[in-house]
């Protein structure tokens, strides 16, 4: 799907995805981080992972490339999302990287 798409469909993307219960998987994430480390949420979507792992402690840097998915998630995490598309995030080095991505 494109920005696009999320552009137009922002809102029945949250209604379909917010209430989805990924407490299992997030806490299984978050067994491999260490306590009050940062979390970079790429892709953030509505913000609903965003919004546990704050929960949790964790201090959280929120990305996506849909400006309306920036503006709603900001609403929900209380926090600017920043909007950048992870294809124009250039690595120099990349000691290590945890994929976590629900479709």
């Amino acid at each position: 799907m494109t920005n696009d798409y999320y552009n137009k469909n922002a809102d029945k993307f949250i209604n379909d995805t917010f209430d989805v219960d990924m407490s299992m998987i997030c806490d299984k994430f978050l067994g491999y981080i260490t306590t009050g480390k940062k979390i970079l949420d790429v892709g953030c979507g509505s913000g609903r992972d965003s919004l546990y792992f704050k929960g949790c402690g964790y201090d959280v840097v929120a990305i996506d490339a849909s400006i309306e998915l920036c503006l709603r998630a900001s609403a929900v995490i209380n926090q600017e999302v920043v909007l950048l598309d992870m294809n124009d995030i250039s690595f120099v080095a990349l000691l290590g990287i945890l994929v976590f991505t629900v479709f």
